[in-house]
């Protein structure tokens, strides 16, 4: 079934009560260049759609709550929508729902399974004080956060596509500079069926994974799970192209 409430429920979340102080909107997209984002947004002209979809396309971006919430919004209207940390014993704690398409119109953030006004979608006047971060710029293909060492450890993901086909996606990275990726069946939480595997070279450069192979690909270190949910686990988030998704390591 598709997770449609989840896209629903996180997307309302993920930028609840964000304000600004600062005086202009180009203000705001300087600060966006520089990495120095804003965690007060009141000041944002909605009904400057360009501006909006200016400042959300392309980046990817982090918000900490009970749980981690990560969206890629894409320049060309596809959105990833990815939450992860609800499930601790599941190993596929990381949950991906893929959206068809979103656009700022009139105010209002539209996409293919929800709209709601920019005010209602960044939370204006709500009063929550947790930050919204963008963990990649991709004009200067940096990110915010330092990778962490990735061979210990297995990556996973829970994914779901448009055409409603859940899938689970594997990534081990190794010393010798490759990284594998499989993607399975998702049966259920502990049995899988190999259908496809993907090799990878990598290399990190400007806190930021750059894939070479099988179509590329590139991904950043996230934040530790939310104060509560630490237990040593970890997340990053790659882009295939083909996929994106949150992994948490097991």
């Amino acid at each position: 079934m598709r997770q449609t409430n989840l896209f629903t429920w996180t997307l309302s979340a993920l930028l609840a009560g964000a304000m600004c102080s600062l005086s202009s909107c180009e203000k705001i997209k300087e600060l966006l260049e520089e990495e120095k984002i804003p965690t007060m947004w009141s000041e944002l002209d909605f009904t400057d759609s360009e501006l909006i979809t200016d400042i959300l396309s392309d980046g990817v971006w982090y918000k900490a709550q009970t749980e981690g919430y990560v969206y890629l919004m894409r320049e060309n209207g596809a959105l990833t929508s990815s939450v992860f940390g609800l499930w601790q014993e599941n190993p596929h704690a990381a949950i991906t729902d893929q959206v068809a398409s979103w656009k700022v119109e009139d105010e209002r953030l539209v996409t293919s399974e929800n709209t709601q006004s920019l005010d209602e979608f960044f939370g204006e006047g709500r009063g929550f004080a947790i930050p919204l971060k963008r963990m990649y710029n991709p004009e200067t293909q940096s990110g915010t956060e330092e990778v962490f060492p990735l061979t210990e450890d297995t990556w996973r993901a829970s994914y779901m596509d448009m055409a409603d086909k859940s899938r689970s996606i594997t990534l081990q990275f190794k010393d010798d500079g490759t990284m594998s990726r499989v993607d399975s069946i998702f049966l259920d939480p502990w049995n899988v069926e190999e259908i496809k595997s993907y090799a990878y070279r990598y290399e990190i450069r400007d806190n930021v994974i750059h894939l070479a192979g099988e179509g590329g690909g590139y991904g950043v270190a996230l934040p530790q799970y939310p104060e509560g949910l630490t237990d040593g686990r970890k997340a990053i988030f790659l882009d295939f192209g083909d996929a994106a998704s949150a992994f948490t390591n097991f």
